[in-house]
């Protein structure tokens, strides 16, 4: 709503839930002052019922008219009450809200303020300014003409008699009367007077029983005479306020009073005053809390239900939905749009006192329940080890024991701090939301400036107005006024904490039952000291003593923690007693008696206010001799008004002062040193921390590991840590983790990857341990972001500068335009499997950088290239070729290595080579496979040619050659020239005269039909790819003709039944020497056959 920013809301963890309550505030502490108030949220687990009996439960309950709690309603609201005593009293008619008009009600407040803004009744009307006041209340003249009529009428009527009667006579002897109260006086009338009305003050409990017991003494303190002339009854008519009791003649009124009023009647300051008894006006009744229930119940549904059918909405018997935003809208309108009405009244059971009700919580004493030992149990946490109460008497009601609240909806707390500005907590046990407002300490001034700017009224009646819970104002316009104001909803099973000073209200959105307490931390005494300064002024009296706060803490309590709070108010708290004590004894060195008491402390049988300014005076009181005995007039001042002291004595003899001190002068002291000597311990180890940083540059580590260590012993006896002690303590095990880091990387313990990529798993064990130089750089790293000094910071410095020396010198030998082979073989002799070993007394170290092994790397491609450059002009194998390539392309695996080596020219140099040389070597791989691809063509021929197997043969020697292909070729050519040979030999024989028919030109000795075709079988089988060879193709031609000659022969010299080849008709033929057959013979014989072989075989 109005867009007010949420409070921090917390989810503690089981473990932080576990721990103490205090101690998880403390560390939400800050975002808590930042914002004012904060809500915590148990853990689900977290369910400690509710233990108070529901039917034996009693409790009265308080009346609270919405409309009278906003501050700026309820001026209209007072006036409108002191104008209706007036009138009522005079006999006069009045009406609350006259009419300017039928739908604009005339506010007479606001009307009054304006007619005095503008210079008073004489000026407005010499001025005319009346049309000027309805325009500024609201009224449309051109809708009612006669608006600044009826306003000037009504305050005629209504308003000008009774400031005339109150300003004559506040200007008569009862304006003296009004002289005569100071404010101190004025402020412990005012005081008692709401105490005996309404709920919880800051000091309502004391104070409520101071005006209950002096109540029934007032009638009889005032004499039957006028106030004024102060004559009695003789001098006429005697009137009697019904408020003061004071009396006046009827004749010293003006305008005088004739006759005796028949009502209630009261004097001008009572009635000027009327309205300061607002709040909680009126006790309700005893109610069960069954009963309230039932109550408030009924009182949500019924209003809800008439909102719904004047909205027009129709709703199911009895039920009704109101949601949290819904409720929120609608106490905001009744609390400040509701003022010409009645106003809506509500009940609140607000400060039940759970020693006498019983707490919702589980009690240590009377219950085993887990809970009841709980510190979240709001029976024990103020008395926890870390609160400051555990210091002092705990029978402190509504701050160290509980009070229960049972609310119901649109019941309210008012803006207010906690008594002495202590810490709060709240607890909602069931029921519905509880809505707060919270304003942090920060903007507490801002905000009382607020108030006093837009309520004046209020505050001229009463200036402690913001000690009561009686006044509320919208956040809405906190927010309009810069005021930092935030809000939170508050279910069953949440806490709501309230911070030191934070200004805090709220409302409840139905029946609920809400626990609640005070607690103290130390960072709280600033704020308590400022808060009873301020109580002193207002004459106030606190719940406790603060000065007893304070020295019980300082006597039992010697963390350095409390004693760092408590330094700065034990030293104010002497000073100013024993300042105010050395005054005492110089003003009235001869008129005084100084009594030492040796009462406990705790002891509450002298519990004495100052008669003045109502402070505590625990350490030092003040009274007289001549009533030291005399209980029913006894006396009591403080040091700052011993001065006044003497207006409360009528001896005639003026009685000595008796100065009660129950710590003397020099316990104070002691007290003052012992809590300053604890309190300085941070500042003499901080001195030898500084000296420590200021002697070394690089602070030796075993010195602060003993600062830490002094410094833990000191905690650990004073519960306290100083935040450089937490700081050099966590840098110390940030070293100590580097050290430890170190040792491992000396002893060979060094995670994998802290040393660099390459494979270590064959190491030689010549060696401690192998480190990666960036291990060592990050190592380096680290001990310049945390400065100190130790053995193993300078052992690892030594390691890193070899490891950079070799390194350089590696960058150097690659830098020269030419690299020196040379002088690379010599860096590689120095490298031992990529690492360089380093050697003091405590062994070898190995150091490895992706340089060192770049260094061989760059070896192997100058031996590379040396031996690639020979290959190209040998033209190797395929196989060679590749093998070649093969380790050519093994290069640098760590390319962050190769970038930062991009600019050095040698090594560029070298790359640039390399790569030219494996582009030739690709070139003689591709012409290699385009060789092979030839040949796999050639072979895939369905006809090949020798001379085509020639021509593939003499290009494979410009190449590559895959040697199995190369040898498969060859074998080829050499089985086709082999065969081509033997088949020319049948074809050019040598003529042989001795065969038969030697004469015959044409018969020459041929081979033999079964020689040749042994021999095209063996060809055949030999030949896998089809080649060519002219004399095959001739021998097979003339086997043709052979084999036909063959046939025409059978036909000539045989008959069709003989079943001989031809070589046998031959034989037979040659062996019959018939010279007819023979010539017949001869005739057949084709151009190359010549004679058949010596056994009739045929021949070519």
């Amino acid at each position: 709503m109005w867009d007010i920013p949420a409070a921090p809301v917390f989810h503690p963890s089981e473990e932080e839930w576990s721990g103490s309550p205090l101690k998880y505030i403390e560390s939400i502490r800050a975002v808590g002052e930042e914002w004012g108030i904060v809500k915590i949220v148990p853990p689900a687990s977290w369910k400690p019922g509710f233990h108070i009996n529901q039917e034996e439960f009693r409790f009265e309950t308080r009346i609270q008219k919405l409309n009278s709690i906003d501050g700026m309603s309820r001026t209209t609201v007072n006036y409108l009450d002191q104008l209706e005593l007036f009138h009522d009293q005079n006999g006069s008619p009045f009406v609350r809200v006259p009419l300017i008009d039928k739908n604009v009600p005339l506010d007479l407040w606001l009307l009054k303020k304006e007619v005095e803004k503008r210079g008073g009744l004489a000026s407005v009307t010499v001025g005319r300014k009346w049309s000027q006041i309805a325009k500024a209340l609201g009224a449309d003249e051109k809708a009612c003409p006669s608006a600044a009529h009826i306003v000037r009428a009504s305050y005629a009527k209504y308003i000008q008699p009774y400031e005339d009667f109150v300003s004559a006579n506040l200007a008569s002897k009862d304006a003296s009367l009004l002289g005569q109260v100071d404010d101190s006086n004025k402020t412990q009338n005012t005081q008692k007077h709401h105490l005996k009305l309404f709920g919880r003050m800051s000091n309502n409990r004391m104070m409520k029983r101071i005006a209950e017991s002096n109540e029934s003494e007032g009638d009889a303190l005032i004499l039957p005479i006028s106030s004024i002339c102060e004559k009695g009854k003789s001098e006429g008519i005697l009137l009697k306020c019904d408020q003061c009791k004071h009396r006046f003649h009827g004749k010293c009124l003006v305008p005088s009073v004739a006759k005796m009023p028949q009502t209630d009647w009261y004097c001008a300051l009572c009635l000027k005053t009327h309205g300061d008894d607002f709040g909680f006006e009126q006790q309700g009744s005893l109610q069960s809390l069954a009963e309230f229930q039932i109550f408030a119940d009924k009182f949500k549904r019924d209003y809800f239900m008439e909102k719904r059918k004047a909205e027009g909405v129709r709703t199911e018997k009895d039920c009704v939905y109101i949601d949290e935003s819904e409720m929120e809208a609608e106490f905001w309108k009744l609390v400040e749009e509701d003022r010409f009405n009645d106003g809506v009244e509500v009940q609140y059971g607000a400060d039940l006192h759970s020693s006498i009700h019983g707490s919702g919580f589980p009690l240590r004493k009377d219950s085993d329940d887990p809970y009841a030992l709980s510190g979240w149990n709001l029976n024990n946490l103020p008395v926890l080890p870390d609160s400051l109460f555990c210091n002092i008497r705990n029978d402190i009601s509504g701050m160290m024991v509980p009070w229960l609240y049972v609310g119901m909806a649109f019941s309210a707390f008012c803006w207010h701090t906690e008594d002495h500005y202590t810490y709060s907590i709240n607890y909602n046990h069931w029921g519905d939301t509880k809505t707060w407002y919270g304003i942090p300490a920060s903007d507490a001034v801002k905000f009382e400036l607020l108030m006093k700017k837009k309520v004046p009224e209020l505050f001229e009646i009463n200036p402690d107005l913001l000690f009561h819970l009686t006044t509320i104002m919208s956040p809405r316009l906190l927010k309009e006024n810069l005021v930092k104001v935030c809000s939170t909803d508050q279910r069953a099973g949440e806490f709501v904490v309230t911070f030191p000073r934070a200004y805090h209200a709220g409302f409840n959105q139905g029946l609920n039952f809400a626990e609640a307490v005070n607690f103290a931390l130390p960072n709280w005494l600033p704020y308590g000291l400022s808060c009873v300064d301020r109580y002193i002024r207002f004459h106030k009296q606190p719940v406790f003593s603060h000065e007893e706060l304070v020295i019980a803490t300082a006597q039992r309590d010697s963390s350095v923690k409390t004693c760092l709070w408590l330094k700065s108010e034990m030293d104010i708290l002497c000073d100013r007693e024993i300042a105010g004590r050395n005054e005492i004894r110089k003003n009235y060195a001869g008129d005084m008696i100084e009594i030492l008491e040796t009462k406990d402390l705790t002891s509450s049988s002298r519990d004495v206010f100052c008669e003045i300014c109502r402070a505590y005076c625990f350490c030092t009181s003040v009274g007289l001799s001549c009533s030291a005995n005399t209980t029913s007039s006894n006396k009591v001042v403080c040091y700052r008004h011993v001065a006044q002291l003497w207006q409360h004595c009528e001896c005639a003899q003026s009685p000595r002062l008796v100065v009660r001190i129950r710590i003397s002068d020099c316990q104070l002291m002691q007290l003052k040193e012992k809590v300053s000597k604890i309190a300085g311990y941070p500042s003499d180890w901080l001195k030898r921390y500084e000296s420590v940083l200021l002697e070394y540059r690089r602070p030796p580590l075993d010195k602060m590991v003993a600062l830490v260590d002094e410094a833990d012993l000191l905690w650990q006896d004073l519960s306290y840590e100083l935040e450089e002690s937490a700081t050099l303590k966590a840098f110390v095990i940030v070293a100590k983790e580097w050290i430890t880091e170190a040792k491992k990387l000396f002893a060979g313990n060094c995670k994998a990857e802290d040393v660099d990529s390459g494979d270590r798993s064959n190491l030689s064990t010549s060696f401690t341990a192998c480190v990666s130089l960036d291990c060592l750089e990050s190592l380096l790293k680290k001990a310049d972001e945390l400065p100190f000094d130790a053995p193993e910071v300078s052992k690892v410095l030594a390691l890193s500068k070899y490891g950079r020396n070799f390194q350089s010198r590696i960058i150097n030998a690659l830098s020269s335009a030419t690299i020196d082979s040379e002088e690379i073989k010599m860096l590689i002799e120095e490298v031992t499997e990529g690492c360089i070993i380093f050697e003091d007394e405590a062994g070898k170290i190995a150091v490895s950088a992706p340089e060192f092994e770049l260094v061989g790397e760059v070896g192997h491609d100058c031996q590379w290239i040396e031996n690639a450059e020979k290959a190209l002009t040998s033209y190797p194998s395929y196989g060679e070729l590749a093998n070649i390539m093969a380790t050519g392309r093994f290069g640098s695996r760590n390319q962050q290595c190769i970038v930062s080596l991009k600019d050095l020219a040698g090594y560029n140099s070298l790359r640039k080579r390399k790569a030219d040389v494996m582009l030739e070597l690709k070139r003689l791989r591709a012409s290699s496979d385009r060789w092979k691809s030839d040949v796999g063509a050639l072979l895939k021929k369905k006809s090949i040619l020798p001379e085509e197997i020639n021509d593939v043969i003499t290009n494979g020697g410009k190449v590559a050659v895959h040697q199995e292909t190369y040898l498969k070729l060859h074998d080829l050519q050499k089985c086709v020239k082999e065969h081509t040979l033997i088949l020319r030999s049948l074809v050019q024989v040598e003529p042989d005269m001795n065969l038969p028919f030697p004469n015959s030109s044409e018969w020459l000795l041929k081979p033999s039909i079964q020689a040749v075709m042994a021999s095209l079988s063996q060809l055949s089988n030999l030949l896998k790819y089809p080649v060519k060879i002219v004399e095959v193709d001739y021998l097979e031609l003339e086997m043709q003709k052979a084999a036909k000659w063959a046939a025409e022969g059978l036909k000539l010299f045989a008959n069709n039944s003989s079943q001989k080849s031809f070589s046998e008709v031959i034989r037979e033929i040659a062996e019959d020497g018939t010279d007819d057959r023979m010539r017949l013979l001869q005739c057949m014989v084709p151009p190359r056959l010549s004679k058949a072989a010596k056994e009739g075989a045929v021949s070519f």
